[in-house]
């Protein structure tokens, strides 16, 4: 009988072509990876783990939260406050149906300041009480806007990881575009600790 058409010799070059794909692959996954670690080493733009990634933090960001809130909670005597250069403000920030931010009392040397430092916010976040008196709810990271152009955002500030919000218009006369990061620290937020406003907060 004849013999039927002869197969193509290309077994072998097609084992090959895999072989060489698997390990591509496998070099990308491990470079991706060292990449990550690197990045998370040296704290520069790590992305947020999952449940950092909306406005709960992970057990990571939680240690820096607390770090912040023992060095912090001091600003609980609004005279201590005042005392470490933070100014009084008479404007307690609300929008109707969403939540209040309350009053902002910054700090200029500290806004000044073009670097972010974690234990010394910008400024410190006050809700008025029954008596008339000011409470610690949080605390706020800003920094203005290097070109003063909200259509660009190439100095966008974080906090370990966590990206500022904006920019953004200032919410009061003199103030200027810039980026923010509210920080519910003495107050509980349903809406979570990096949320900008509060909807169980009122002036």
């Amino acid at each position: 009988m004849p013999e039927g058409p002869a197969r193509p010799a290309h077994t072998g070059g097609r084992a090959k072509a895999m072989s060489l794909l698997a390990h591509s692959r496998r070099l990308t996954t491990r470079t991706a990876t060292l990449t990550a670690t690197a990045m998370i080493a040296l704290g520069l733009g790590a992305a947020p783990s999952v449940a950092e990634a909306g406005n709960s933090p992970g057990p990571r960001m939680q240690r820096h939260l607390d770090e912040v809130t023992a060095a912090t909670k001091r600003y609980k005597r609004v005279d201590v406050a005042l005392r470490d250069g933070y100014l009084a403000s008479d404007r307690c920030e609300e929008k109707r149906g969403v939540g209040a931010m309350g009053y902002h009392y910054i700090n200029p040397k500290f806004a000044a300041d073009r670097r972010i430092r974690p234990l010394h916010p910008e400024q410190l976040l006050y809700l008025p009480t029954r008596s008339g008196g000011r409470r610690l709810a949080g605390v706020e990271y800003s920094r203005a806007d290097a070109d003063q152009d909200v259509s660009t955002d190439s100095d966008r500030p974080a906090f370990y990881g966590r990206r500022f919000n904006g920019p953004m218009a200032g919410h009061f006369p003199g103030q200027p575009i810039h980026y923010d990061l509210h920080v519910w620290l003495f107050q509980d937020n349903p809406e979570g600790v990096f949320a900008r406003y509060n909807p169980e907060a009122s002036c």
